[in-house]
């Protein structure tokens, strides 16, 4: 039996960087929501990819809230670390923050989790890395996507 290789969570980190400018701004004067889900997307998939070494799609994302608006002009940097691996699959940590760079002052705008899940050059899923934390952070945030991965499994038994 093939025992999987091990990689800390830095081997995932991925940071990401966009200036707001009009086309991203709707019509309350925020940057759309579409427009961050998709940054924090290529970001999990990108954290993703540096993990498994080759090609991921997404699985599900759990809940993304908007906790502040970002304006025209100002900075967001979106980061993507693996939390926790298991089979074939992977849990990312997606954080959004901004900078007004007038006033200096920074947010955190939106987090969430991605489910990545790796796949071979016959695009059938494929095994990944085991996680081996580091960090206190690490164990935290490994133990935390332990937990919401359970939670997870429940709410795809029920019927809604």
């Amino acid at each position: 039996m093939n025992q999987r290789p091990l990689k800390s969570p830095a081997d995932s980190d991925v940071v990401k960087t966009e200036l707001i400018m009009s086309k991203h701004i709707n019509a309350v004067g925020g940057v759309f929501g579409g427009t961050l889900l998709s940054w924090a997307d290529v970001t999990a998939a990108l954290s993703g990819t540096m993990f498994a070494g080759g090609p991921v799609v997404t699985a599900s994302l759990d809940a993304m809230s908007f906790m502040h608006p970002i304006r025209l002009g100002w900075i967001v940097t979106i980061y993507g670390r693996v939390n926790e691996s298991f089979q074939t699959s992977m849990e990312v940590g997606v954080k959004i923050t901004s900078v007004n760079p007038v006033s200096q002052e920074n947010f955190v705008n939106s987090r969430g989790y991605f489910t990545i899940v790796a796949f071979d050059e016959k695009a059938r899923p494929t095994g990944v890395p085991k996680l081996k934390p580091v960090t206190e952070d690490d164990f935290r945030r490994q133990k935390e996507a332990q937990h919401r991965r359970s939670i997870r499994m429940k709410l795809r038994t029920l019927d809604l």
